[in-house]
């Protein structure tokens, strides 16, 4: 067919491999070609075709021709049509609609056929039937080539039209006259819309409304009395139709109606009733009421007087009451209505509140009974609010039972009782309340530690601001014996136990007049046998020199009294009887000291330090310094922390620190320094789990005054120390303490600090200042900084024996670097619990000689003691026409090597470095040989002055120092 595919196929063959096809060339016999090897076409005329194929080679074409090969038929007609509506009408229009569909060609014609004689070429026709009846339509196509047709039999009904049927319904059966009513139109319209509605109101009212109108229902208010004969006439294009209803229109009567406020009240009391009443179609003449107490009221209407029925009306007796309200207007008929409220009103017996007081003489933080004595009226429901005057929050209770208040404050309180019902509240006549505040009883005695020998003191402590004066005392010493009224008696226990002493005190109620007794207070007293004190003391220092202040510290406690004498024999035949004294040894000697303690009662007590102060015939300043008693000197008490070693998953503590705070002097006068003056230092002390020697090692280090105790790892470090040794390291840091700011580097004028010295800065200063003042004729000894900073050393080891106690060490090894190994030598030299010490990088003995070969070795000095050759202390050192005499005397002051005759039985662990800055590397050869006594040198390879930098465990200069620690604190002999 027409535009239908036809796919021709290629069958051509060569016959030779030589012969190669070019190219295919299809003739399709319609003027069309194609040069596809397998092409597809599409014919668009029907008929008969002859097709033919043109195949071009390399040695020549061969066509073939095939004479009517191919039939094409004519495309597909296929007729449909709809009707709209198919059923409808006379005179509707129907909408009629080609659906026909012709696949090869246009359709060109068409020819409808409605049945009833009419016939129409359009493409999509409208038609109006004029009679009844059922109809066939046909429809016929034609096309170019083709022609179809389709009949539908009984497709459209026409029927004839039904007209309207009219009716309606009004909104009230018999309306008022002069009120609108709502009409509703209730007609069947029949086959047609209704397009016109007549309203007749049977007054000579009329009213039409059409289909175009937004309404055709009216309201409407009629004018006269009587029955109205209402018509409703409504018209289609299919006819009309009416309906007729007789509708009597009538008077409107009153609506009776009131309201009441309020409608539940207490006797006595007034109703105000309001009228809510409607007028009819006239208004309300009269109101007549009727109060359901036997009490009625009649109310006429009078203009601008009366104008509605409202009044007021006072109940006497309690009770339920029913109200009615009876109106009425002028009209001929319906000129009435009533309405009554049935217990409308409420009238209730009001509660008459009133308050009694069961307690008469009212006391602070006591309970206080209040009675209620409320009259009860009518209700039940009641609620009681206590308002006691006192600022307390209400108490509220539902019953008539009595209620306690506490009052904390002495006073006159006005007390009020407020009854409140779901109406009102009620409230009483108040009453006064006089509280007063008793005396608090309270005592003390002595002594506390009280045996059958005391005689016990008891003091009345009571309290008697605010309250009302005592006038008498009871006292009960809870052994049976009789009571005491005085008011501090005196009371002798003649066994021991636990007993219970009470003091309850009399007074009068302000109020009342009444004598009352407080509650007792009461302490409970163990009475013992006589316990004698423990006598027990130390010294803060047990050094010392002849002429010089030992302080002696009481540590006794008492026993089951208190400690009433003290008697010190200081073990060179002299005695005292002060508590903590202070002596004056007049000759060397190691001395035993005994302190006896003798309670009030008479038992003693003694103990006994075997020689235990050590006194030498040394007066050099250093010594004299170094034990002058400074009463700046004190130690906060200790933080106590473990030290715990980690390894792994486990943690184990090694050893216990206790951190002071030292103040360990002050040094100088504010009128030569500006700030610095109090030195203070962080003191650490390390106790291993495992103590075993009574010999620590105390290490004296730098800082300044801000410096933080030793962290974490330092601490760490310090408990390893301990551990391994089995002693107690002490650690000392801020020595000297700095940084100070003398008054020669503050101008006072602009308040400003000039130079703020550290280290060798305050050393060479200090020195510089003694070879001046000694110049000009005054000798102050105290000058040198060294001295000083030995002193801070000997502090630390008293610190540290106070703070142990029993586990104190006894000795001592001292070790520093540097300027605090210069301390070492001095401080080791002066002090008698010094063991040994361990001084390290101080290479200076015999310091006029190292500084002579100091400056021939590097020509001047080394950059790194600046500090001494820029106030050319070390130039006053070095002389070869002889040193002055202030130099002099400052060496034999500082120079450790003036004092090498106390050397002999102290061991000496000297560490040096091979590369230290501030000294040559042979500067023992003017020293090291003239030392007596024990005596060890070790250089430190490689070195600085800071002996490498990292200062633990795990380095050979701690490692050495250690090993010789280990040997000294027990007692190892070293290999010769």
């Amino acid at each position: 067919r027409t535009q239908e595919s036809v796919r021709f196929v290629n069958q051509s063959n060569v016959y030779g491999s030589d012969i190669e096809i070019q190219k295919y060339i299809w003739d399709f016999g319609d003027g069309s070609t194609s040069n596809e090897t397998n092409p597809v076409h599409y014919y668009s005329q029907p008929g008969k075709y002859t097709v033919s194929l043109t195949v071009e080679t390399n040695q020549g074409n061969e066509k073939r021709v095939k004479e009517g090969f191919v039939n094409i038929a004519p495309g597909n007609l296929i007729v449909d049509f709809s009707a709209t509506p198919q059923v409808a009408f006379v005179g509707e229009e129907i909408q009629f609609v080609d659906k026909s569909v012709s696949s090869s060609e246009p359709i060109i014609k068409r020819v409808w056929d409605f049945g009833d004689g009419n016939t129409s070429e359009d493409v999509n026709p409208t038609h109006i039937y004029t009679a009844p009846g059922v109809y066939d339509i046909t429809l016929k196509v034609f096309t170019e080539t083709q022609e179809g047709a389709l009949t539908k039999p009984g497709l459209v009904t026409i029927q004839t039209g039904i007209p309207p049927t009219a009716k309606f319904s009004v909104s009230q059966v018999k309306p008022f006259i002069y009120v609108p009513v709502q009409f509703v139109d209730l007609s069947v319209p029949g086959s047609a819309p209704i397009t016109e509605w007549i309203w007749d109101f049977g007054d000579g009212t009329v009213m039409r409304y059409t289909d175009k109108d937004s309404t055709h229902e009216p309201q409407y208010a009629f004018s006269r009395i009587g029955i109205q004969q209402v018509k409703l006439t409504v018209s289609t294009r299919f006819g009309s139709s009416s309906f007729v209803l007789p509708v009597e229109v009538i008077y409107m009567p009153p609506v009776a109606e009131f309201s009441a406020e309020p409608v539940v009240i207490y006797e006595g009391d007034s109703v105000f009733f309001a009228d809510l009443s409607r007028p009819g179609t006239e208004r309300i003449v009269k109101w007549v009421w009727n109060f359901g107490d036997g009490s009625t009221e009649t109310i006429e209407y009078q203009p601008y007087y009366h104008e509605n029925g409202n009044t007021t009306h006072t109940y006497t007796v309690s009770g339920n009451y029913a109200v009615s309200l009876t109106v009425y207007t002028s009209t001929a008929s319906n000129n009435e209505a009533s309405i009554t409220k049935t217990n409308y009103i409420t009238v209730h017996k009001a509660p008459i509140p009133a308050i009694g007081l069961s307690t008469i003489s009212p006391l602070i933080n006591k309970n206080t009974e209040f009675l209620n004595r409320t009259v009860l009226g009518t209700e039940t429901d009641l609620t009681y609010e206590w308002n006691f005057g006192d600022g307390t929050p209400v108490k509220t209770t539902t019953s008539l039972e009595p209620v306690t208040h506490i009052y904390t404050e002495p006073g006159v309180y006005n007390v009020v009782l407020k009854v409140k019902t779901p109406l009102k509240t009620f409230t009483s006549e108040p009453i006064e309340v006089y509280v007063d505040a008793p005396p608090i009883p309270d005592f003390d005695y002595e002594p506390k530690k009280a045996t059958i020998e005391s005689n016990i003191q008891f003091t009345d402590t009571s309290i008697t601001e605010g309250t009302r004066p005592i006038v008498g005392w009871i006292w009960s010493f809870g052994d049976g014996r009789p009571i005491s009224n005085l008011q501090n008696p005196t009371h002798q226990y003649t066994s021991p136990g636990r007993y219970k002493v009470e003091l309850s005190l009399k007074f009068v109620h302000s109020r009342s007049r009444e004598e009352l007794i407080t509650d007792p207070v009461s302490r409970v007293l163990t009475i013992g046998n006589a316990i004698p004190p423990t006598a027990k003391f130390r010294a803060v220092s047990p050094c010392a020199i002849v002429g010089s202040e030992v302080m002696f510290i009481d540590l006794s406690t008492q026993g089951s009294s208190d400690i009433g004498e003290w008697e010190w024999d200081f073990g060179d035949g002299t005695t005292s009887n002060e508590q903590s004294p202070i002596h004056i040894y007049q000759s060397p000697g190691v001395y035993t000291v005994k302190l006896k303690v003798r309670s009030v009662g008479g038992l003693e007590s003694e103990y006994v330090k075997q020689d235990y102060i050590n006194v030498r015939d040394y007066s050099s300043p250093l010594d004299l310094f170094v034990n002058e008693i400074d009463p700046e000197y004190s130690w906060t008490a200790p933080s106590i922390s473990p030290v715990n070693l980690s390894s792994g998953i486990s943690t184990i503590k090694i050893a216990t620190s206790y951190v002071t705070r030292m103040t360990s002097q002050i040094w100088r006068s504010a009128d030569e320094i500006y700030s610095g003056r109090t030195w203070q230092h962080n003191l650490s002390i390390v106790v291993p789990e495992n103590l075993k020697y009574d010999t620590a090692l105390l290490f004296v280090d730098g800082g300044k005054i801000t410096s933080p105790p030793p962290n974490e790892s330092e601490m760490l470090f310090l408990g390893e120390l301990a551990a391994l040794s089995g002693c107690v390291v002490v650690h000392l840091d801020n020595v000297p303490s700095q940084p100070i700011v003398f008054m020669d580097d503050y101008d006072a004028e602009t308040n400003e600090v000039l130079f703020s010295r550290t280290e060798d800065a305050i050393i060479a200063y200090s020195y510089d200042k003694f070879m001046n003042e000694y110049k000009n004729g005054n000798y102050d000894y105290k000058w040198p900084l060294l001295l000083a900073m030995a002193k801070s050393a000997v502090r630390a080891m008293d610190t540290t024996q106070a703070i142990l106690g029993d586990r104190a060490p006894a000795q001592f090894i001292i070790s520093g670097g540097s300027k605090r190994g210069w301390t070492t030598w001095l401080a080791g030299l002066t002090d008698c619990r010094i063991k040994a010490i361990a001084p390290l990088v101080i290479d200076v003995l015999n310091m006029d000689k190292q500084m002579e070969h100091h400056k021939k070795v590097y020509g001047y000095w080394a950059p790194s003691i600046y500090e001494y050759a820029q106030m050319k202390v070390f130039d006053r050192l070095v002389d070869e026409q002889g040193l002055p005499e202030e130099a002099l005397v400052l060496l034999r002051i500082v120079d450790p090597y003036e004092y090498r005759d106390r050397m002999e039985s102290i061991p000496k662990f000297i560490m040096n470095s091979s590369c230290d800055e501030f000294f040559v590397p042979d500067s023992t050869r003017w020293y090291y040989d003239d030392l007596p006594g024990e005596k060890l040198l070790n250089y430190v390879p490689n070195v600085s002055h800071s002996l490498g930098d990292e200062f633990d465990i795990d380095t050979p200069a701690v490692q050495n120092l250690l090993a010789w620690f280990l040997a000294k604190t027990q007692d190892i002999e070293l290999p010769k």
